[in-house]
């Protein structure tokens, strides 16, 4: 009996050692694994002689690995849809900005259940994969690459806008992005976003905010679904931080999932 409990206690405080062991890594590990995309934009050819490659994006847990482009001679941002595997910068220029917009198209995920991945995924689709708690949870960084240097975005927003409210935020000229601008974006954000993050933001902070289309709640509704973060703060470890759902938001979007499904 004696040997009994001594073999459960050896095995008890093995267990607690292999928490404590596997807390601390996780305490001093990187959570966001930085691939840098730096030699990528070097190698990355424009979509044509129209266009520039001037930067790359990741998002954690999606196929969204792509080279970011830009027009060259005008700022109309008519961006091809027939063309793959690239996403857009919707700034006025390509240096680093305070507050930068890419937008990518979104064709084969518009169902009000979305698919997290799928082969056809070829642009901006899976970042619908947001929509789902579990999958939001466990991916929370993005990751821009400009300039030699990988900048790395805490997510604080994943949201459902309309296009009027988007297009009162975009400003034509990046100058135009004032501290009272980015504070209402902030705010807009977060009101609407589907989940409650446990990091601060404001409009002292580098934003980043990734736009696609969808139809998820009336086929011709005029919405953009976003995923916006903010740069890490000096210091500041690339960890993985707590996410609440929303309860007036995620229930919203939990009863159009239902809905569509029963029809």
């Amino acid at each position: 009996m004696k040997k009994k409990s001594a073999t459960i206690g050896i095995f008890a405080t093995i267990i607690a050692l292999i928490i404590i062991i596997s807390y601390l890594f996780a305490l001093n590990h990187d959570y966001y694994k930085i691939k840098s995309r730096v030699e990528k934009i070097k190698e990355a050819l424009p979509i044509d002689e129209n266009y520039k490659t001037v930067g790359w994006l990741r998002v954690q847990g999606t196929n969204i690995d792509f080279p970011v482009v830009k027009e060259k001679y005008t700022q109309s941002f008519s961006y091809p849809i027939d063309k793959e595997e690239y996403v857009w910068l919707m700034n006025e220029k390509e240096e680093y900005k305070d507050n930068i917009i890419i937008s990518g198209h979104n064709i084969f995920n518009l169902s009000k259940n979305p698919k997290i991945s799928d082969n056809s995924f070829k642009r901006m689709e899976s970042l619908l994969a947001f929509v789902y708690y579990d999958f939001a949870k466990k991916n929370q960084y993005i990751q821009y690459t400009l300039n030699q240097k990988d900048y790395i975005y805490k997510i604080y927003a994943v949201a459902f806008i309309k296009n009027e409210d988007m297009n009162s935020l975009f400003r034509e000229s990046d100058n135009d992005y004032t501290s009272k601008v980015i504070k209402d974006q902030i705010n807009l954000y977060k009101e609407k976003s589907l989940y409650d993050y446990d990091i601060e933001v404001d409009e002292k902070d580098k934003l980043i905010t990734l736009v696609t289309c969808t139809r998820f709640f009336k086929e011709q509704e005029n919405v953009n679904f976003i995923v916006s973060g903010r740069l890490l703060r000096e210091n500041e470890k690339n960890r993985k931080y707590e996410i609440k759902k929303n309860k007036k938001n995620y229930l919203k979007l939990e009863e159009e999932m239902s809905d569509n499904n029963v029809k």
